[in-house]
């Protein structure tokens, strides 16, 4: 049962892909509203020319002037720390999508966000080498002392990575609460 779900799950992911909206979202559609959302998402202005496509199977235009007008009222929303500062905390989001004017003021909650997120998949990545290559080791039946020691001596060395990314993500987290409680954020 579990498994139709997840193959149900995928394929609408793969259709959400190509098509943004179904005819018959086409058919019902607020502009405006729609705009709105996409605004506030954080989507490119492009997602317009997305949309058209999807609707065009459907023989439908899309009012560009409702559209445009919620899309700039999305953005006003989106378009400010705690939001572009929630959205970094989960890997998403952009300035880029900003007015040209807010973008620099913006910027330092995406990168501070994505810095501390590297920095945590960084670690994930050390201590994934050092299990593997871990279990290698002590799993491996027929090596040689040379290769032994080899491994030994690799291990030491991704202990030295793994605590050095550990004080990279205690770093980032450190800024990210920094950045928190100096702009109030959540």
């Amino acid at each position: 049962m579990k498994s139709v779900g997840l193959f149900t799950l995928s394929v609408c992911m793969l259709l959400s892909a190509c098509a943004t909206l179904s005819p018959e979202q086409c058919q019902q559609a607020d502009w405006q509203h729609i705009g709105t959302v996409d605004g506030g998402n954080g989507y490119a202005a492009t997602r317009l020319a997305q949309h058209q496509k999807s609707c065009q199977k459907a023989g439908i235009v899309p009012d560009v002037d409702a559209y445009q007008h919620g899309y700039q009222l999305g953005l006003e929303q989106y378009c400010q720390p705690q939001t572009i500062f929630s959205k970094a905390m989960q890997g998403l989001g952009s300035v880029s999508v900003c007015p040209n004017d807010l973008q620099a003021e913006l910027r330092p909650f995406k990168q501070v966000p994505a810095a501390y997120l590297t920095a945590v998949d960084e670690l994930e990545r050390a201590e994934d080498r050092y299990d593997r290559l871990s279990s290698n080791l002590y799993f491996s039946n027929n090596i040689s002392r040379e290769q032994y020691l080899y491994y030994r001596q690799q291990l030491r060395f991704l202990r030295m990575d793994i605590l050095d990314a550990r004080t990279e993500v205690q770093m980032r987290a450190n800024d990210v609460r920094r950045l928190k409680q100096q702009y109030q954020l959540d």
